[in-house]
């Protein structure tokens, strides 16, 4: 068994009776799993860092999972570590995994921009060195090259956890925490479960935020004006919203408590289109 990139704790708030059932667009088919056997890849992470993930953010959020699951309110300090386990959420799944790797080429390229300029500085400010300085601009980029064809896992690791993830902890606790359940129709949850608009991310004034807690509990973070910290029941059509949602930004995987006739079909479009969140509904 491989390193969970979505926690088992979070994933048995999806499952019914001991199982839970995985749903697989790539190969268009549903079928029933259990938590210990879905969401994991082999030697995903390195052994120190899965240690750290389960100890500093993990647990110290269970017991906020656990009390939305029922509809307790939670203390400011269970708010923080859910905040801090969202964005890290974010971070750690295979998806995020890949959007590391297309954007490596770039942020090689400007390493090696800015790199080279600063060689070619000390060349100028040093002519009796220039030829050192030109053979470090080879081995540098020989070095970016090799980077580029064969980026190196803890690349991604370092950016689970990097100090930039503190700001978007703010970011989101800085919005409205609207909880929205429904005791008839289910949430579903997937390998890709927090959702926001990339395109504008968590800080602007549109920005919104969802990530089902349970199949019956969801966290909306809005920055529009919603009683913040309440239980409110989700209509149908902010379920359905949500569930495309969770739906389109999947990288494989959906998971749901229980296999409904629509689920596959709904999964399988992967092309809905989404539009915003209100308390009037979608």
């Amino acid at each position: 068994m491989g390193h969970h990139f979505v926690p088992q704790f979070y994933l048995r708030g999806f499952e019914a009776d001991g199982g839970i059932w995985a749903h697989d667009f790539q190969r268009r088919i549903s079928f029933a799993s259990q938590v210990k056997t879905i969401a994991n890849e082999t030697k995903l992470y390195s052994e120190k860092l899965e240690m750290r993930l389960a100890e500093q953010i993990e647990e110290p959020a269970n017991s906020a999972l656990l009390k939305l699951r029922t509809r307790e309110v939670i203390t400011l300090e269970e708010k923080l570590a859910l905040a801090r386990y969202i964005i890290v959420l974010w971070k750690r799944v295979p998806k995020a995994r890949q959007r590391a790797l297309d954007r490596l080429p770039q942020v090689a390229d400007e390493v090696q921009t800015e790199l080279e300029a600063e060689l070619d500085a000390l060349s100028l400010a040093e002519p009796a060195k220039k030829a050192h300085y030109e053979k470090l601009k080879v081995r540098a980029a020989e070095a970016i090259a090799q980077q580029k064809a064969n980026p190196a896992a803890d690349l991604w690791h370092g950016s689970i956890e990097s100090q930039s993830g503190f700001k978007l902890d703010q970011a989101l606790l800085s919005m409205n925490w609207v909880f929205l359940y429904s005791e008839k129709m289910q949430f579903l949850t997937s390998d890709n479960p927090v959702f926001f608009f990339e395109f504008e991310g968590i800080s602007k004034p549109t920005s919104e935020l969802t990530f089902p807690i349970s199949s019956n509990v969801c966290l909306w973070a809005t920055r529009t004006q919603a009683p913040s910290g309440e239980f409110l029941q989700a209509s149908t059509a902010a379920i359905k919203e949500i569930n495309r949602r969770t739906a389109q930004s999947s990288h494989r995987w959906v998971y749901s408590k229980s296999n409904e006739k629509w689920v596959l079909p709904f999964v399988l479009k992967k092309d809905w289109p989404l539009s915003r969140l209100s308390l009037a509904g979608p």
